[in-house]
């Protein structure tokens, strides 16, 4: 056996590689393409054959096709913000439990840091799981976009802005129209975002994005690209202002849009909108509904659907309309199924009809592209809400609650499903989830994602007085909770006898969020992004790998870092659990098994085998050098793997 397979894994400890992702997707797709070339030394490598992947696509290769114009849309950077979005992220997310509310049973999260870290980080844990997202991103008037656009500035860019690490280049800033790239740096801001957005969306996933006219036919393009023309479900214009405020001398403008696009039009399904003044009645189950007759002549005939119902009387009923010939709308299987959601009465001329029970949840309109004040509400409003939570104007650029309550309805969630907003500023979007699940008893997740901006609001209270927009957010989330928890008290006392329903009711919805902080990677990670590194910046880098775990780095931060590295999500359940005398935190049930003691022992990696987990990960300086030890462990692991398929198989890795 060769000392590499007598070694564990070493734990991945970078974001997803998303052009290994990419090929893997490609390769299920076309496996013939794909085939084995030299490289400029002399090895194999695997690389992809165009001309078949061409000819796979239908499309062939013309001798013209340098020198061919084609559609589509480019700018200069486009180029670096494809290796901005393949180049993995080696940054991790912090836990920062005193700001944080309910910390060990939420499954929310707030995050604050760069965005574009910080969805690289979540690729692994939440590719393909989330359903909705909406963000609200700078429009680009040249004030508030305060993103770097050069793709090699990331984490420690972040960081110096942040003032985590000492540095003078603190390189966010505003996008004016006269730096002569306006268009081009909010482009290259944007699309390596939606692009890692477009994989965390399920495949009935959607996303949503508010924009005004600076910057609307750039981003409308720019998601064509990424989602596909034939995804995009349209736009809406909403009435954001209803009188007053003029901020142009040529126009009052008083709208902007959301664009919706779909990740697969196939798989969605919009949320329609529900006429509640038609549905009077209401069943035993509590549901409205409505009797609508079960005959129609206002569609095209079918034969199949021409029969006598039998009347309580034992008369048969033939389907005539008010216009003459009709026929019924249920096919006569069905109406024997069903009888019991019909309903039988006579007409003035003593005339049998039949209804049917037409439930609310059974029937809605497709949303309009207007937005009007009657469907939701203008910013006017939202300004009344900050003041009613804080007491006076703390922020000015939230939407109403209602407003993204409303996007939520459209995106037809499910009551377990997760919403996402990476630009996430006064946390509107988690203001309705919370609402919407205290509404109607779901437990819809989000994930607020905010960089910790300075605010420039002068307030009139010192107590007020906010360092960071994501400072806002996380105490915006706080008062609705504590709101909420004051309701719930107050509608307990009021029940009395039903005191005990009432407190089922609190203990299901989830009041509460997990803040993670975006910081360097708790682990010394090889740093490859220079081919040719300086002889300083390689000695750094080899001092670091002595002792590769930061000595700052609480038990918590590592533990953190490993479960959402591996790929499960920063929510999942984390129980202490104590093997053979060593501690060992057992993450999702026993999926994963991770033990950060300094000493591992052979009967701790049997106890773990036992256990059979999905994954164990430990630290590798708990075999104190004893390389017999480990090669022991690897093969206690392989015994257990003996026989079973390889996605049943346990991965033992260390760190």
């Amino acid at each position: 056996m060769s000392k590499d397979k007598e070694m564990p894994e070493k734990a991945d400890l970078q974001s997803l590689d998303i052009s290994a992702e990419n090929r893997t997707q490609l390769k299920q797709l076309f496996p013939s393409v794909f085939t084995e070339t030299k490289d400029e030394r002399g090895e194999l490598v695997e690389s992809i054959d165009l001309e078949k992947l061409k000819a796979e696509l239908g499309t062939f290769s013309d001798v013209f096709e340098a020198r061919r114009e084609r559609y589509g849309m480019d700018w200069p950077g486009k180029k670096d913000c494809m290796k901005l979005i393949q180049k993995s992220s080696i940054a991790t997310l912090k836990p920062c439990r005193e700001e944080s509310v309910n910390f060990d049973e939420t499954e929310n999260l707030f995050i604050e840091g760069d965005n574009l870290e910080i969805l690289k980080l979540l690729q692994k844990s939440y590719y393909g799981k989330v359903k909705m997202i909406y963000i609200d991103p700078p429009y680009n008037t040249g004030k508030e976009f305060i993103y770097p656009d050069d793709y090699s500035e990331s984490l420690d860019t972040y960081l110096a802005y942040a003032g985590l690490i000492d540095d003078e280049g603190k390189r966010f800033s505003t996008n004016t129209a006269n730096e002569g790239r306006f268009h081009t740096k909010w482009l290259n801001m944007m699309y390596p975002r939606i692009y890692l957005a477009r994989n965390l969306l399920k495949d009935s996933g959607i996303i949503f994005i508010s924009i005004d006219d600076n910057e609307m036919v750039n981003l409308k393009k720019l998601c064509d690209e990424i989602f596909g023309e034939i995804n995009n479900l349209g736009t809406f214009i909403w009435h954001k202002k209803l009188t007053g405020g003029y901020d142009s001398k040529w126009l009052n403008e008083q709208h902007e849009y959301i664009i919706a696009y779909c990740k697969n039009k196939d798989n969605f399904e919009i949320g329609r909108i529900q006429k509640e003044s038609k549905y009077k009645l209401i069943d035993e189950q509590g549901r409205k509904y409505k009797w609508d007759s079960l005959w129609s002549s206002s569609l095209s005939y079918s034969k199949s659907l021409d029969y006598q119902i039998e009347a309580p009387d034992g008369s048969m009923i033939d389907p005539i309309g008010p216009k003459g010939k009709a026929f019924w709308l249920w096919s006569k299987e069905k109406v024997e199924r069903e009888k019991h959601l019909l309903r039988f009465a006579k007409d003035n001329d003593s005339n049998w009809k039949v209804y049917k029970r037409v439930y609310a949840s059974e029937e809605g309109i497709i949303p309009g592209s207007i937005l009007e004040k009657d469907i939701v509400k203008g910013n006017t409003h939202s300004a009344n809400e900050i003041r009613d939570i804080f007491g006076e104007r703390i922020y000015d650029y939230s939407k109403p609650i209602d407003f993204n309550k409303f996007l939520v309805h459209l995106g037809n969630l499910n009551p377990d499903d997760i919403v996402l907003d990476f630009f996430s500023g006064s946390c509107t979007t988690a203001i309705a989830t919370i609402n919407l699940n205290n509404e109607d008893n779901g437990k819809r997740k989000f994930i607020m994602v905010q960089l910790p901006e300075p605010c420039d609001i002068e307030t009139e209270s010192s107590e007020l007085r906010y360092d960071t927009i994501a400072d806002i957010g996380k105490e915006r989330i706080r008062r609705i909770i504590k709101k909420i928890e004051e309701e719930q008290e107050m509608e307990a006392k009021k029940a009395k006898g039903d005191l005990l329903k009432s407190q089922e009711k609190h203990e299901e919805l989830d009041l509460g969020f997990k803040v993670f902080k975006l910081d360097k990677s708790n682990f010394a990670v090889w740093d490859g992004s220079e081919p040719m590194p300086t002889e300083q910046k390689l000695a750094e880098q080899l001092e670091a790998f002595v002792e590769h775990i930061d000595p700052k780095a609480t038990q918590e931060d590592i533990l953190f870092e490993l479960l959402l590295k591996a790929g499960f999500k920063p929510t999942e359940k984390i129980e202490k659990k104590e093997f053979a005398g060593k501690r060992v935190f057992s993450i999702a049930e026993g999926l994963l098994l991770i033990c950060l003691e300094d000493e591992i022992t052979k009967e701790l990696i049997e106890a773990v085998a036992e256990a059979e987990p999905l994954q164990f990960i430990c630290l590798d300086r708990g075999f104190k050098g004893n390389d017999q030890l480990k090669a022991n462990a690897v093969q206690t692991f392989a015994a257990r793997n003996q026989g079973r398929d390889k996605q049943d198989q346990i991965v033992f890795r260390t760190v």
